[in-house]
C-alpha cells in the first residue's frame, strides 16, 4: 500500500528555485516501502548507524544510468542533483539551523527529501562548517530519480506538499513503458505544474508570509490559461513564446524525439533532465553535457526578456530617458524563486558625442555592490530589526516587491541632471543592459560564505542602444 509519510510535514519548502520532472528510471538496489512506523524505526536506527547504512530504503540514481544514460548524464549536473550539496545553499542552511533547528527539516524536505525520510535530518549535532551537513550518498543526490518518480500527488501546492510513496513502481509521463528492472506506471500528474509547484511555492512556516511564489505567478499568467506548464520550458530546449493575446504562435511547445531508455523504442518527445534554470555559477566544466547545460541556461536567460530605449527628451537642460523592459518569454515573474536573494537590474549609460559619461545607473562599486539609485527587480523582506535581509526565514515584514510579470512591460524613467554638456549636446547615445546574478556579495556575506568560495557571474540578459538627436 502506498502511504504518505506522516513524519514528513507537508509544509516544508524548497528555497532555491528548482524545477523537476524525470522520465521513467531503472533501479539498481533493493527497495522497501516507507510507512509511518518504519520511518520512526529508521529515525531511531539513524542514531546508531553511519549515513551510508541509512539509505537502504531508496535507490541511487547511479543505478538508473545503465538504462537511461542520457537522463542520468543530464541530471547529474543539474541543480536538482546539487540541491543539498552546493555551497551557497549549504551556508544558508547552516545559518538557518543556528537560528532554529526545526528549519533543517523545513529546508531539507525539498532539498534532500530522502535525507529527511530516513531520519538523517534534522542533524543531531550543531552545524558550523562544510561537512557538518553530510548525509548518505543517496540522500546527497538531492532530488534524485527515485524520489521524483515515486511522487503520487500532493496534499497542497506549497511547502513540500507532495505525496512521496517509495516503491518498485516508477511513475512518469510516458505511456506504454515496459522496463525490465522495475514496474512502470503512466501518470498524467507528471505533466502538470502542480507537480513542480509543491516545492516552488513557499510560505513562511510561522507567519504565513509568501516567500517564493513561482507557482502562483504562473497560475495567474497567460501561460497557465494557454496550457503551457513548467516542463514545456525547463525540460525542453527553448522557451514557449506567447503572443500578447496569450496564444502560442507555433500551436504547441517544441518537442524532441528520442528514446527514454536505451532498451525502448523511439518516442515523439523525450524530456531533457538538465532542469534548465539561471544558476550559472554552478554550471562549470568542459564535459559535453555541462557545456550543453550552460548554453541552454544562457539561452533561457536571453529569451526571457527584452529592453528598448524609448523617448529621449530635453527640457531646461535636463535630459529625460525612457527605458522599457518586457518579460517576453518567462511564464513567471522576472526574477522568480528566492527573489529576496536574486538580483535583476537595469544598467543604463548615457554619453555625449565625445564619449563623456553623463549618466551611469546600475554601475557597481569596488565591492561589487550595485550603486544606490539603480532600478533593481527583486523582493525586499525585513527582519525583526527592520533590516533588508537575504536570510528570508527571518522575514517578519514583506516590503517592496518590484518584478516583471509574464508578458508585461515596465517603464522606467531616468533624468540626466542639467549641465553644460547636456545643454550643448546635439546628440546622445543611450545604452541599456538587463543584468542578472543569483546572489549579491552582501547576501553571501550575510550567510557566512567565505570569500572565494564561489564566484557569482553577472549575466547580461539583453541589451539595447539608441543614438538620438536632441532639439
Amino acid at each position: 500500500m502506498h502511504t504518505t509519510n506522516r513524519n514528513l510535514r507537508p509544509d516544508l519548502p524548497h528555497w532555491m528555485g528548482l524545477w523537476g520532472v524525470l522520465v521513467l528510471t531503472a533501479c539498481g538496489q533493493s527497495d522497501s516501502k516507507q510507512t509511518p512506523s518504519s520511518t520512526n524505526n529508521a529515525a531511531r536506527q539513524s542514531r546508531r548507524s553511519p549515513p551510508e547504512a541509512r539509505a537502504t530504503k531508496h535507490f541511487s540514481s547511479k543505478g538508473c544510468e545503465g538504462c537511461h544514460p542520457q537522463q542520468y548524464a543530464q541530471w547529474q549536473h543539474s541543480m536538482h542533483a546539487k540541491a543539498h550539496t552546493e555551497p551557497v545553499y549549504d551556508f544558508y542552511f547552516m545559518t538557518a539551523s543556528r537560528d532554529d533547528k526545526k528549519l533543517e527539516t523545513f529546508c531539507g524536505r525539498c532539498h534532500t527529501p530522502i535525507g529527511t525520510t530516513t531520519g538523517q535530518i534534522p542533524f543531531k549535532h550543531a552545524l558550523h562548517k562544510r561537512g557538518d551537513t553530510r548525509v548518505s550518498s543517496v540522500a546527497a543526490e538531492g532530488l534524485n530519480c527515485d524520489f521524483c518518480h515515486t511522487i503520487t500527488g500532493h496534499t497542497k501546492v506549497q511547502n513540500a506538499g507532495f505525496i512521496f510513496a517509495p516503491s518498485l513502481t516508477k511513475r512518469g509521463p510516458l505511456a506504454n513503458a515496459r522496463p525490465v528492472s522495475h514496474k512502470a506506471k503512466h501518470d498524467p500528474y507528471y505533466r502538470t505544474a502542480e507537480y513542480c509547484g509543491t516545492c516552488h511555492q513557499v510560505v513562511h512556516p510561522t507567519n504565513g508570509i509568501h516567500l517564493e511564489t513561482t507557482y502562483a505567478e504562473w497560475k495567474a499568467s497567460p501561460y497557465a490559461k494557454a496550457g503551457v506548464v513548467c516542463q514545456d520550458c525547463h525540460m525542453t530546449r527553448s522557451l514557449v513564446t506567447l503572443r500578447a493575446d496569450g496564444a502560442i504562435p507555433a500551436g504547441k511547445p517544441t518537442r524532441h524525439p528520442g528514446k527514454a531508455s536505451n532498451m525502448g523504442g523511439p518516442r515523439k518527445h523525450v524530456s531533457d533532465h538538465f532542469f534548465v534554470g539561471p544558476n550559472l555559477m554552478f554550471i562549470q566544466g568542459t564535459a559535453p553535457d555541462v557545456v550543453a547545460q550552460r548554453k541552454r541556461s544562457e539561452a533561457l536567460l536571453r529569451q526571457a526578456a527584452k529592453v528598448e530605449v524609448g523617448e529621449v527628451t530635453r527640457k531646461d537642460g535636463v535630459v529625460e530617458v525612457v527605458v522599457r523592459v518586457t518579460n517576453k518569454g518567462a511564464g513567471h515573474s522576472i526574477p522568480t524563486g528566492v527573489t529576496e536573494i536574486r538580483q535583476v537590474w537595469l544598467e543604463v549609460k548615457v554619453t555625449d558625442p565625445k564619449g563623456r559619461v553623463l549618466l551611469h545607473s546600475g554601475a557597481r562599486d569596488k565591492t561589487d555592490r550595485i550603486r544606490p539609485g539603480a532600478v533593481v527587480y527583486r523582493t525586499h523582506v525585513y527582519d525583526a530589526k527592520g533590516r533588508d535581509t537575504t536570510l528570508f526565514w527571518r522575514t517578519v515584514k514583506k516590503g517592496r516587491d518590484r518584478r516583471i510579470p509574464p508578458l508585461k512591460t515596465l517603464t522606467e524613467t531616468y533624468k540626466v541632471p542639467a549641465s553644460t554638456a547636456t545643454r550643448r549636446a546635439k546628440k546622445l547615445v543611450v545604452e541599456v543592459a538587463l543584468q542578472y546574478r543569483s546572489v549579491p556579495p552582501w547576501g553571501l556575506a550575510e550567510a557566512g560564505v567565505p570569500k572565494g568560495t564561489v564566484k557569482v557571474p553577472i549575466f547580461t540578459m539583453c541589451t539595447a542602444r539608441k543614438e538620438t538627436l536632441l532639439r
